[in-house]
């Protein structure tokens, strides 16, 4: 719940601080790079009940893991040198051309995306798995704070690319807060 509010809490923001126009420029630039993330969740998933099962077995989070980041990485690196390279063409095939001003919020948000896949969506779903659902849940709130701080600042500062800034940011940095929380749980196992 807290990482869907994550989603809402954006543009709720951005329209607070901001004008109509803003929104909507930020809405059709935030669409194609949230939605790429379905790859990794489908991905966790399907192996979620696998995970929950091993859940203390160190030698299977590492190996799952290391396959994880075999597949996502290059296909994060796919999305986002694809993404950058075509970013302006993007925007015109899908949301006519009124929207490709919007390339840089654009950029960094599928940046910010893929490393969410790379990190938030691998890392909350394993501490989800192993039992850890209360560090999901504190680190989600955490995102969702730093969210909102990050964008009181930087939208008044940078407008749109601002908030696209302050989402890639808060992500990235729960991300890691995820990464370590469990990092230190495979510490612990034998």
């Amino acid at each position: 719940m807290l990482s869907d509010a994550l989603f809402s809490a954006d543009v709720l923001m951005i329209s607070f601080l901001m004008n109509e126009t803003s929104v909507a420029n930020y809405k059709v630039a935030i669409l194609i790079p949230a939605n790429i993330t379905f790859l990794a969740l489908t991905f966790m998933q399907s192996d979620f009940p696998v995970l929950a099962k091993n859940f203390k077995n160190k030698r299977f989070l590492q190996d799952y893991i290391a396959n994880y980041y075999k597949i996502f990485l290059p296909v994060s690196l796919l999305i986002f040198m694809v993404g950058f390279w075509f970013k302006t063409e993007i925007l015109e095939v899908f949301f006519t051309g009124k929207y490709a001003d919007n390339s840089s919020v654009f950029i960094i948000l599928l940046g910010g995306f893929c490393l969410n896949m790379l990190l938030r969506n691998l890392y909350g779903n394993l501490l989800s798995a192993v039992g850890k659902m209360k560090v999901n849940t504190l680190v989600s709130f955490l995102t969702l704070l730093l969210l909102v701080l990050f964008s009181a600042f930087l939208v008044t500062k940078f407008g749109v690319i601002g908030m696209a800034m302050s989402l890639s940011l808060s992500m990235t940095l729960g991300g890691l807060l995820l990464m370590y929380s469990f990092l230190l749980y495979l510490k612990d196992l034998k």
